[in-house]
């Protein structure tokens, strides 16, 4: 996206929302492994469900596996950059968000590519599997607002286009699937989260309050709590059931751009391009204090198991051992 010139002072918050700032005392930790990779710099990363498997997609195409601990297992490339991966609930599947508005599937035991879909936008920001790994959802824009800042469902298996959920006014920069299947939480530049009935396919709801672009947002593990991430600076915490307005999270100096909750959902980590990693208590919203920093913004965060967080930011990949009691 364009470098831009961001309010620093921001809309009050919404009535009933707690409000949460970072300790100044707190003092980054030393990661665990370090990846360096050979070229191109880190857009996003991702664990598979086991945490066995860490992908790490760039900017020059290329859709690296690694350990746990930091080993390649492989390389897959593609033509163009690669904004967002994701791997599905079984493992079986790698899907990429390409910035030439393509979206492809990759068989994980083979390393081959299964599908290719152009989908219309400019580029495709991100992507994301159903619970039961049979439907890819896809978000995208273009660099003017337009027909197509949409959602997009697609069959995992054939790469046929299931459903294109319209609603934002433009570039749709994150989606994600609730646990149980139940809904679609997309976030855009429109600066609202909607929420998206999956049985009918229509508009649940439409989430206000960031005063800036939403660039993230992901579900907590039991599904009761969607977390939103902006350029505003705060994190917001929404509770699924009924849309309220849980907590704000503030404690970032720059545009947050990245998300990821634990496994057991006790916090929730956030990156910004203020170069900095927060984690959460989900419980009460307040701050635990500073993972780490990195060069630069931190693209990408997630959580493997056993507590190990990876963080992407231009050509390193960080690795962080956190307490969080997941499994």
């Amino acid at each position: 996206m364009p470098t831009m010139n961001r309010w620093t002072l921001l809309l009050p918050l919404l009535v009933g929302a707690s409000l949460a700032a970072a300790p100044a005392s707190t003092r980054p930790s030393p990661p665990v492994t370090q990846i360096t990779l050979s070229s191109g710099t880190v857009q996003s990363v991702a664990f598979s469900a086991r945490g066995d498997v860490l992908a790490t997609g760039d900017s020059a195409g290329h859709l690296d596996l690694w350990t746990r601990s930091g080993h390649a297992m492989g390389q897959l490339v593609q033509p163009a950059g690669i904004s967002a991966v994701a791997f599905s609930p079984d493992g079986r599947w790698l899907a990429t968000a390409g910035t030439d508005g393509h979206v492809r599937v990759w068989n994980v035991p083979s390393r081959q590519q299964k599908w290719d879909r152009a989908t219309g936008a400019y580029y495709v920001t991100s992507v994301a599997f159903s619970p039961d790994s049979g439907t890819l959802a896809s978000g995208g824009g273009n660099p003017l607002p337009g027909s197509a800042d949409k959602v997009q469902l697609w069959n995992v298996m054939s790469g046929n286009l299931r459903s294109t959920l319209n609603g934002h006014d433009d570039v749709v920069t994150s989606v994600a699937f609730d646990p149980t299947g139940t809904f679609l939480a997309s976030g855009s530049r429109d600066r609202s989260v909607r929420l998206w009935r999956l049985a009918t396919l229509t508009q649940e709801r439409v989430l206000t309050g960031h005063s800036d672009f939403v660039s993230a947002v992901a579900f907590s593990p039991n599904g009761r709590t969607l977390a939103s991430a902006s350029w505003d600076t705060g994190v917001r915490l929404w509770n699924v059931a009924d849309s309220a307005a849980r907590a704000t999270l503030k404690g970032h100096t720059a545009p947050v751009v990245s998300l990821a909750f634990s496994k057991d959902g006790a916090v929730l980590a956030s990156g910004a391009e203020d170069s900095r990693i927060l984690t959460w208590n989900t419980q009460d919203g307040q701050a635990i204090g500073e993972v780490g920093r990195m060069q630069d913004s931190i693209k990408a965060l997630s959580f493997g198991t056993r507590g190990l967080l990876a963080a992407g930011s231009v050509r390193q990949v960080n690795l962080w051992q956190l307490k969080t009691g997941s499994p």
